[in-house]
């Protein structure tokens, strides 16, 4: 059978040189339409949720769930974090304004907690005792904060501060070490030349009322442009140029991030592709140098890569017929198809060149290399490409779809390696002179390639003995299904994601579970908050608060309390000569708060806050009148410029009503209930769930009791789970197809077990080095299987067709012939072409890359050492 696929395949080459204008003329009109459709017709997809079977019911439950909440799914959220509160609300709702006026770049924009109802509502959503202890506390200080509201002065202040020190030494029960602290802190900012508004919202409230408080959310849905390879390109630069359009990211005790799912994704995007135009190029000169080493011949590499584009432009082509897209997996298929596709031009170009030096015309070496590396190419296509098809059936369609592209591919670059190529050859004959530089400086490997015959027995004893303890390695093999870490932790939006998961009460991932009513509603959270993996449930009742006709009582008193004070009219602005008159009569206050005896609250405070104020009027005292007047202003801003807003809010909290799930703002019940009805439960987690632990506990715990849950921690394990099974049916399944179809056309199992030996041998020995780095697999690095499980098989073929072809009564050294260098030069091509991943700043292309680089090292090591060693039985070392 293979004498007579031989003849065949060298009747083909003689056709295509003997017509090989005909054949250069319809390779350049085929190239040119390819080329032509694939550029008018390919897309690029870039939702990642396309990356698996629609038919998986978890990505049913999934979708069922985005058409349910549409404006739950791709958002971005935008992170303000202040140094006070007030800033961080200000800074939050300047944003969303800014937002919205945006409609053709934005779907909707939501600021959690924000708008006029929270605002009014807000005192009912502290805890009854909570508010009690506020209202209290807010009595206490009621003639002091009547004053300060009259008097919103520098003046005002420090007049009220003196009176209410003298207060507390007189035994009132007063706390004024908060407000004292934070008036020491902004007179040692403005002694630095600073500004430092201090917060009345933390003075006024309890901590614990407001939560995450110096922390706000806008939650913004961009509109996707999937067509592009960056999809949220557009709305990314439009919140930036916003952003600093404003002056927000300029202004003092301010930070703004972005993070969510659109701004990971874009920001991994753009991570993978910064410098990608760099590395592509350094790696095309790195091969192109690799090719004119081990070629040694420019003719050879100009029809080598003449070749190779040219089957690159054809599988384009067909990636466009077939499919139509390209997805962030399958446009890997190049890499791919140059990495395996150079294989068969430098196969057949080093054997060409060896029948040229042993006195053979063109025409004759042509067809005699067609005839003896025809075989081995034909059944490499074959075997690589059952390989790729055989991810094809499985439900991980990025990879399916890969599979089909680059399995179609192999049989395009067998076919033009087999008639484009030789036409060229033809065309661009090599010179005799030329292959005898080869002859006198002998190949790449001659220098030790009697070394693996003369130990194969030790060899084959050390072969064995690392590949039982690569065994005893892999059960340590397990996969990472965060997906975050497949990111670069440099980058805004993995940094502010990792700050949130650090904070329970800010963690962005959940679980969500759909009930049809409000019944259902109740009975699952009963459930879901007794598992153990459970932190809390949220629903769209769980915004209306418990205990409201008690708290409205507290408030109404609060309220007759404060009321009057509130509305109280503004006394004129003091003069100049009256704020520095304060602060002498304050400072005095505070001498003599501090050499009070017994034991006064806060006297070590008192006493660095009248030290500061002693340096700022000393200040003061050698400026002219104007600077005087604007320290004190400045004094006064940081002092007092959060204050009435700060009375206002209380004011509007003071007329607090009754409410219910009804009354709730119709943006926010949008995203607990759906138009169909459907009712959004929130599944929080108690542990951080970015380990693989805790998240597959937590999905099975929910599941339990709500099999249909889904969200991002259900679609992360789901995934990974369905990424695993077909890897491992695809690998199993291709290597049981590769090695009948090995005993079908070489008629032999000892020859199938030998060309087999490779892929096994290096496929264990890389997997164990890759996980005694500390390395494990993710959804990023498990893509680079299939390219060394093409060159695994490859090189293991190439080796026994061509130890099986020579005479059985010559001895050969296999390490000195063609097909051993052709091994070298073609795993030397795949290193430096994906070898500089490794220094990628995106962890998951560097992962790639570091497997890669090693797999193909370790292909190396089992083709060129112990796969003769294995063949030293049969084959004894030549003295040629």
């Amino acid at each position: 059978m293979k004498n007579r696929l031989g003849s065949i395949i060298g009747r083909w080459v003689r056709m295509a040189v003997l017509y090989r204008w005909w054949v250069l003329l319809l390779a350049c009109l085929l190239t040119a339409l390819s080329l032509n459709y694939a550029i008018s017709h390919l897309k690029i997809s870039t939702d990642l949720a396309n990356m698996l079977s629609p038919e998986l019911s978890f990505r049913q439950t999934y979708e069922q769930y985005k058409r349910a909440f549409p404006q739950q799914v791709d958002t971005l959220v935008i992170v303000v974090d202040a140094s006070a509160p007030e800033l961080a609300r200000q800074a939050a709702s300047e944003i969303a304004n800014r937002l919205e006026e945006q409609g053709e770049r934005f779907n909707n924009v939501f600021v959690p907690g924000g708008g006029e109802f929270f605002e009014r509502q807000a005192l009912l959503y502290m805890d009854l005792p909570e508010l009690e202890e506020q209202a209290d506390k807010l009595a206490a200080i009621q003639p002091f904060l009547g004053r300060l509201t009259r008097d919103q002065s520098l003046y005002g202040l420090l007049t009220m501060l003196g009176d209410a020190l003298d207060a507390v030494r007189d035994g009132e029960g007063l706390d004024l070490v908060p407000i004292l602290t934070q008036l020491n802190e902004a007179v040692e900012w403005r002694l630095k030349g600073r500004d430092y508004p201090i917060s009345w919202q933390e003075l006024m409230f309890n901590e614990g009322a407001q939560g995450n408080h110096n922390r706000q959310f806008i939650v913004v849905q961009p509109r996707m442009e999937f067509s592009s390879l960056l999809a949220a390109k557009g709305a990314m630069e439009s919140i930036r140029r916003l952003l600093e359009d404003s002056g927000l990211t300029q202004r003092e005790g301010l930070r703004i991030r972005l993070t969510g799912t659109v701004a990971l994704q874009y920001e991994e995007l753009e991570s993978v592709s910064r410098g990608a135009g760099i590395a592509a190029i350094s790696a095309l000169l790195m091969v192109l140098l690799v090719l004119t080493v081990g070629l040694r011949s420019l003719k050879l590499v100009i029809a080598t890569l003449v070749s190779l584009l040219v089957g690159l432009v054809l599988t384009a082509g067909f990636a466009t017929l077939a499919i139509g897209k390209l997805n962030l997996i399958s446009v890997a298929f190049a890499v791919l198809y140059i990495g395996l596709g150079v294989d068969f031009a430098i196969h057949l170009c080093l054997r060409h060149r060896e029948l040229i030096r042993a006195g053979n015309s063109t025409l004759a070496a042509l067809v005699a290399t067609g005839k003896g590396v025809g075989v081995s190419l034909v059944l490499c296509a074959i075997t690589t490409a059952v390989g790729f098809y055989a991810f094809f059936p499985t439900a991980y369609s990025g990879v399916s779809e890969l599979g089909l592209i680059s399995g179609t591919g192999m049989f395009i670059s067998l076919l033009v390696s087999l008639t484009l190529l030789p036409a060229l050859l033809s065309i661009w004959p090599l010179r005799h002179a030329a292959a005898d530089v080869v002859r006198q400086r002998g190949g790449p490997i001659a220098g030790w390639s009697d070394w693996p015959y003369r130990h194969a027995k030790a060899l084959r004893w050390a072969a064995l003995i690392a590949a039982v303890l690569a065994l005893l390695v892999l059960p340590q093999l397990r996969f990472d299904y965060n997906p975050i870490n497949l990111r670069n932790p440099d980058t805004e939006s993995v940094a502010t994601f990792r700050d949130l998961v650090e904070n329970a009460a800010t963690a962005p991932w959940n679980a969500t579970v759909l009930a049809g009513n409000a019944a259902e509603v109740e009975i699952y959270q009963g459930l879901l908050n007794e598992l153990d993996s459970v932190d809390k449930t949220v629903a769209v009742d769980d915004f209306v608060p418990e205990n409201q006709m008690d708290k409205l009582t507290v408030i109404e008193d609060m309220a007759l309390i404060l009321g009057a004070e509130l509305e109280g009219s503004q006394q004129p602005p003091p003069t100049s000569d009256q704020q520095l008159s304060s602060l002498r009569s304050f400072q005095f206050a505070l001498e003599t708060y501090a050499a009070s005896s017994g034991n006064l609250p806060g006297r070590e405070t008192v006493i660095k806050l009248r030290q500061n104020l002693q340096q700022f009027r000393e200040q003061l005292a050698v400026k002219e009148i104007d600077k005087i007047n604007t320290e004190l202003n400045e004094l006064q801003h940081s002092l007092l410029h959060y204050f009435p807003e700060n009375m206002r809010m209380l004011k509007a909290s003071l007329g607090a009503t009754h409410f219910s799930m009804q009354d709730l703002p119709t943006d926010l019940v949008q995203r607990w209930v759906s138009q169909q009805g459907d009712f959004r439960i929130a599944v929080f987690p108690k542990s951080d769930i970015s380990d693989n632990d805790a998240l597959r506990r937590f999905v099975s715990e929910i599941r339990t009791e709500a099999p249909d849950a889904t969200d991002d921690p259900v679609i992360i394990l789901e995934s990974a789970q369905v990424v695993v099974t077909a890897f491992q049916q695809a690998f199993t399944g291709a290597i049981i197809v590769i090695g009948l179809i090995l005993i079908l056309i070489l008629r032999s199992i000892i020859d199938a077990v030998f060309v087999m030996i490779p892929l096994l041998f290096a496929g264990l020995l890389t997997v164990a080095l890759f996980l005694l780095s500390g390395s494990v697999f993710n959804f990023a690095n498990i893509i680079a299987l299939p390219l060394l499980l093409g060159l695994g098989v490859d090189n293991g073929i190439h080796m026994v067709t061509r130890i099986r072809a020579a005479d059985p009564n010559q001895r050969v050294n296999l390490l000195k012939t063609s097909t051993a260098r052709a091994v070298l030069i073609s795993a030397l091509t795949t290193i430096v072409s994906f070898g500089n991943l490794i220094f990628s700043s995106h962890p998951g292309t560097a992962g790639m890359g570091k497997i890669l680089t090693l797999g193909v090292l370790m292909t190396l090591l089992a083709t060129l050492v112990v796969l003769p060693a294995m063949l030293a039985r049969d084959q004894t070392v030549s003295a040629e």
